[in-house]
């Protein structure tokens, strides 16, 4: 029933013509508030120190502040975001490190300021979480909607959304302000002309290409929309608006190339499996409210990255404008019919090429364009649709009548949400003050690294058996950026050059180097010129070094070994102990070399009477000249054998080894690989490798084996 508001007695009518009023102090209380929450959530006594990281947690944070360090600390230079001692000498472009080059460039000019291996990546995300709701702020008047109650209510539920506080452990992402403020130029264009927020979308382009690569994507779609809906709505308008947002998207286009943002590789394949469930929208994941439901529907095992839980106030908001839209009370959503497209073209974007129902297909449209390889966390795509919906649910609520019922309703959904989120907020406040520990071996190590110039691990991230390498190579990383070690290596979501595997562990020790061989790879000095004797065993790794002083008292590295006479098949990690260095893990068929050499290492259980004969049995990879592939032996850095073998069939590789070899004694055999190939050069796979032979078993004895 609608009471007419003159019914309503004076100070009541007078209470709610005040919420409702346009008045700008929604932007004071919103910009208070998000402080207040940064501050609640982060100590200001760790926003510029390391990352929090519990000991054997996820810590993406670590691969965001050691790109971060290593750039504050590097001199000003051409190929400007690249931090020249990570992965030396090439460097790394830190903007695929994910540590938000803006900051960063802040950081270098702020660096006499900041204390030793100082950063700014938790003061981002505290900027992040104190700027998110005025910019909420900002999205709604850009869509007519200028009350204190309307501005209230949106801004504690930005703040509250689960998109933005389950990317704690990305920080660059933590930047969800930059939809909100996309969506309110967006507003602004529309209701135009409207010049100044023109002009503004290229700065905002710009800065937000320094942010993340995918929320500049998010940003540019949204500001498209605005060209588009005055097209449909046939303003003459449209032209120039549609001229301004070219400008600006064709402005960062050419900043992005300075920077050396294009020609990253991406790993093909990847996308539609970081896709959004149809359900995540609507059912809680992680609720206060409704823990009963606690757990993302993950039916790829990486749809947690399209985890986007409206939260319970934005599904009441949402429902009302549903509702109102039926009842044709919402004349926004018809007028603003690009935003509308573009909401649509993201949710389909963020479904992805197979759309699961929980974990039912329910439609499977085949293989994704491969250009769309680039956005393999594709859930993510419908942050700006889940933002447009409270803003619209926002504004078709204020527009109920009676007023207190409208009143009612925006304080209702703002509580709700804020409640239902709650457990979040508490576990992003815990993440904040969980204790950086080290891994034993790092910090038995921080000795060496200080008192050495360089750190070599081996082998790269990447390379062997990890993908992100081993906890304790990420632990050494973070401890050499703590003063920019120059270091052969760095973790990075795109790269701009192939990734060289297995040169690192045959390399000649140098003056001042730490070299340190991680687990996967315990054994691997076993394969360098002096096999190994300037290295010792320290835990769980190997360390090397010229200073026989620094690696005094430590044990010798372990030498695996090998039956005498028993053909050892390649298939699991119980063994291959033997495959010291340059191999990947273990499969069902045998084990990959990775790089262009790989090796056999460690002391036979019996030694022969006669001369010993090594044999092979596997495949090179296919391809090759003629389709045939080289593969050179070696014993202890004797040629034994050059063999040109036919690619991709199975073959059986037989070699003595020299008559005069001390059997008795720890050797080493070191196959070469002049031609590799990666199975990701031939387009259907993420696998960047370079393969050269599959060794599916091995034998050493006197005799050939049956």
């Amino acid at each position: 029933m609608h009471l007419p508001t003159g019914h309503l007695p004076i100070g009541r009518r007078d209470a709610f013509a005040f919420l409702f009023a346009d008045s700008r102090l929604p932007y004071l209380f919103a910009l208070c508030g998000g402080i207040a929450l940064a501050v609640w959530l982060i100590p200001p006594d760790v926003m510029l120190a390391g990352p929090p990281c519990a000991a054997g947690s996820e810590c993406d944070i670590r691969q965001h502040i050691i790109g971060q360090r290593y750039f504050i600390a590097d001199s000003w230079h051409w190929k400007l975001l690249v931090a020249r001692a990570l992965d030396w000498p090439d460097g790394t472009n830190i903007a695929f490190t994910d540590s938000i080059p803006a900051m960063a460039l802040v950081g270098r000019l702020l660096r006499p300021l900041l204390p030793p291996g100082g950063n700014l990546v938790l003061a981002w995300i505290a900027l992040s979480y104190a700027l998110q709701p005025a910019a909420s702020v900002f999205a709604l008047r850009g869509l007519g909607q200028r009350g204190l109650l309307a501005g209230g209510a949106v801004a504690v539920i930005a703040v509250s959304m689960h998109a933005l506080l389950q990317r704690i452990g990305h920080p660059a992402l933590c930047g969800q302000f930059l939809i909100l403020l996309a969506l309110g130029l967006y507003g602004r264009i529309c209701d135009g002309p409207s010049r100044p927020a023109l002009l503004a979308a290229g700065p905002l382009l710009g800065f937000t290409l320094l942010i993340h690569p995918y929320l500049l994507a998010m940003v540019a779609a949204v500001l498209a929309a605005a060209p588009l809906t005055l097209l449909l709505r046939r303003d003459r308008f449209w032209r120039i608006a549609a001229g301004g947002v070219g400008a600006g998207l064709a402005a960062t286009g050419m900043l992005a190339a300075a920077l050396g943002y294009f020609g990253a590789g991406s790993s093909p394949g990847l996308f539609g499996k970081a896709s959004m469930n149809l359900v995540t929208p609507f059912r809680p994941s992680v609720s206060t409210l409704f823990p009963s439901f606690g757990g993302i529907l993950d039916a790829t095992g990486y749809q947690y990255e399209g985890a986007n839980y409206l939260g319970a106030g934005g599904l009441v908001l949402a429902a009302v404008a549903v509702m109102a839209a039926l009842r044709g009370r919402a004349p926004a959503l018809r007028r603003h019919a690009g935003l509308l497209a573009c909401c649509v073209a993201l949710t389909l974007l963020a479904l992805s090429n197979r759309i699961y129902a929980g974990h039912h297909l329910l439609a499977d449209l085949g293989p994704a364009p491969r250009m769309l390889g680039q956005f393999q966390s594709s859930g993510r795509f419908f942050w700006p649709v889940g933002y447009a919906i409270v803003l619209a649910g926002v504004a078709a609520v204020a527009r109920l009548r009676p007023r207190p019922l409208a009143a009612a309703f925006l304080a209702g959904a703002a509580a709700l949400q804020f409640v239902d989120m709650a457990d979040m907020r508490e576990s992003v406040r815990g993440t904040m003050r969980e204790k950086l520990t080290w891994e034993p071996e790092t910090q038995a190590l921080r000795p060496l690294l200080e008192t050495h110039q360089h750190l070599v691990l081996a082998p790269r991230i990447g390379c062997g058996s990890g993908d992100r390498g081993d906890r304790i190579g990420e632990d050494l990383l973070l401890a050499a950026s703590e003063r920019a070690m120059p270091v052969n290596t760095m973790w990075a979501a795109r790269r701009t050059r192939p990734l060289l595997c297995g040169d690192e562990g045959y390399a000649t020790l140098q003056e001042n180097e730490v070299r340190v061989y991680l687990p996967a790879a315990v054994s691997g000095p076993l394969a360098m010129a002096d096999a190994g004797r300037s290295c010792g065993l320290l835990g769980r790794v190997a360390v090397c070094s010229t200073r026989a002083g620094d690696i005094a008292g430590l044990p010798p590295v372990p030498v695996p070994d090998i039956t005498t006479g028993l053909r050892v098949p390649a298939t699991s990690a119980d063994t291959i102990a033997p495959l010291v260095w340059g191999w990947s893990a273990p499969g069902s068929g045998g084990t990959w070399s990775d790089g262009p050499g790989a090796t056999i290492a460690g002391r036979l259980t019996t030694v022969p009477e006669r001369p010993a004969e090594l044999t092979l049995w596997g495949w090179a990879f296919p391809g090759g000249p003629d389709g045939r592939r080289r593969i050179v032996a070696f014993f202890n850095e004797r040629k034994i054998a050059d063999w040109s073998v036919l690619a991709g069939t199975p073959i059986e590789l037989h070699v003595p080894l020299p008559a005069d070899a001390d059997l008795t004694a720890p050797f080493a055999i070191r196959l070469d690989f002049p031609q590799t190939a990666s199975p990701s050069d031939f387009g259907f796979s993420e696998d960047h490798r370079r393969l050269g032979f599959l060794v599916s078993a091995y034998w050493i004895g006197t005799a050939p084996p049956e």
